[in-house]
């Protein structure tokens, strides 16, 4: 029973270890999401339902139009980073829009040595412009990859704009019970409901001038990455390749050399103090050295005289010795003597 209730208890623990990591790789893919994805998830929930009572007159999209949001992904190499950096800042001026963040990386850095520079831009383009910038981002490098997207907000836009409205029929009902009201209470109570619909007013209002905002301004992620060479897989050679991968350890190389002369350099103050300490304590470790060996042939040389002198006192004993004869072996009592017969 111990045995089975052991064995148990190791699939209970197993079962929950894996469970915790499948969440813990579920928050993680949740925090790399991109920021328009937050946009349309904060879009998706932001709809509100329209209430069944509400006697205004509902909204169409004859009235107000398709309510789309352009969305687009770009990763572009380039060999000079400098020129494309350049040609990316006049174009987003050129079409009206805006840099909502950046990032940049590499260069040289505190060590002198260099890496290849990446900038990461988020922009925001007039949805006019959209596919007019997206043209001109041939000229920034070589587009790697391009990935488009679009969202329709319509029905979510003409649903708050019905709120609102009914919202607003609601207000004017309350500020006319406000002035029929004849007592104090009365009076606080549609306030006080006069209050919260005025917010939900303003909080509506608000949610439909964002969804302006990202229709009249599409959302367009650029990475930015130099490379050394860029060559199309299509006509890429075996020549190509062995030049490129040629060229790809020599700098490899190269840039190990750069780094480990630096090193040294950096090092060099270090290195020179332990040379002087090490030529003040070598000649201190040689004599102790020496002073070692000649203890230890000393000690070697008087064992060679004691042995010396104990074979010549075993020498003489044994001369010294009477040499037994057979006779006095055989007459020797605690010698075990043949019966005669």
């Amino acid at each position: 029973m111990k045995r089975l209730f052991s064995i148990v208890l190791c699939i209970l623990l197993c079962g929950c270890i894996f469970i915790g990591c499948s969440s813990g790789e579920a928050d993680q893919n949740s925090v790399g999401s991109s920021s328009y994805e937050m946009e349309r998830t904060q879009i998706d929930e932001s709809a509100p339902a329209v209430p069944e009572d509400s006697k205004a007159a509902p909204a169409t999209e004859e009235r107000f139009g398709s309510k789309i949001i352009y969305y687009s992904t770009l990763r572009i190499e380039t060999t000079k980073f400098d020129d494309s950096y350049t040609a990316l800042s006049e174009a987003i001026k050129k079409n009206g829009g805006y840099i909502a963040q950046s990032n940049q990386s590499g260069g040289y850095n505190g060590v002198g040595e260099y890496s290849m520079r990446y900038a990461y831009f988020e922009l925001k383009i007039p949805a006019e412009q959209f596919d007019a910038f997206l043209e001109q981002s041939a000229s920034f490098g070589n587009v790697v990859s391009r990935q488009d997207s679009s969202q329709d907000i319509t029905s979510s836009y003409i649903d708050i704009e019905a709120r609102i409205a009914a919202l607003k029929v609601q207000e004017q009902r309350l500020l006319e019970l406000l002035q029929q009201a004849n007592d104090i209470e009365s009076v606080l109570t549609i306030e006080a409901q006069l209050a919260e619909v005025r917010y939900q007013i303003e909080s509506y209002t608000a949610q439909l001038n964002q969804f302006d905002m990202l229709v009249d301004y599409s959302t367009i992620s650029i990475e930015l990455v130099e490379v050394t060479t860029f060559i199309s897989p299509n006509t890429k050679t075996f020549g190509q390749e062995l030049r490129d991968a040629f060229v790809g350890s020599w700098q490899v190389a190269v840039s190990f050399l750069r780094g480990l002369a630096i090193v040294l350099i950096y090092l060099l103050p270090f290195l020179i103090f332990v040379g002087v300490i090490l030529l003040i304590l070598l000649p201190i470790f040689k004599r102790n050295r020496a002073k070692r060996a000649a203890r230890l042939a000393d000690q070697r040389a008087a064992y060679e005289q004691q042995r010396a002198v104990f074979e010549q006192q075993r020498a003489a004993a044994a001369q010294q010795a009477p040499a037994v004869s057979a006779e006095t072996a055989g007459e020797n009592p605690y010698v075990k003597q043949p019966k005669k017969k």
